[in-house]
């Protein structure tokens, strides 16, 4: 089978590897979303609500103050990076709400939950070909569905 460019070709082979990036990544930002999540709260657990802990100043009354303030900006940044992180995440996610069960347990358990496709196939007891039909067909739908956008 040959085949035929179009105009339009091009753009669906830019959707479709983008959307395999999007899911061949999707386990390493959601272990990176929890990493850091852990180490701003571990850093930065009350938001410096207090003046606790501050360092003494030295002749500047201010300096305490100032100090609480480049720790909350910093905790401001540190969530607002999170929020990026869950939004990238969560548009992952929602790639995939499209799909039909068999469809989606494929591209779930493949990408979402790190299976390979031995391990699907031996979980739904189908033969390997038929489970690369699933996923393809899978990975199709979420093209068209991103291309008709």
């Amino acid at each position: 089978m040959t085949r035929v460019w179009n105009p339009d070709s091009e753009r669906r082979d830019q959707i479709r590897e983008d959307i395999m990036n999007r899911l061949r990544r999707y386990r390493h930002k959601l272990a990176e979303y929890h990493a850091c999540r852990d180490l701003y709260n571990e850093l930065y657990p009350s938001g410096t609500h207090t003046l606790s802990g501050m360092p003494p100043a030295q002749n500047d009354t201010y300096e305490p103050e100032r100090w609480a303030q480049r720790r909350w900006d910093m905790r401001e940044r540190m969530n607002k990076s999170l929020d990026d992180m869950l939004t990238a995440l969560e548009d992952t996610e929602k790639l995939t709400e499209s799909l039909d069960g068999n469809e989606k347990a494929v591209i779930v358990r493949r990408y979402f939950l790190g299976e390979t496709m031995g391990e699907i196939e031996e979980y739904f007891g189908i033969e390997h070909t038929w489970c690369s039909i699933i996923h393809k067909r899978a990975i199709e739908k979420l093209v068209k569905k991103e291309f008709d956008k």
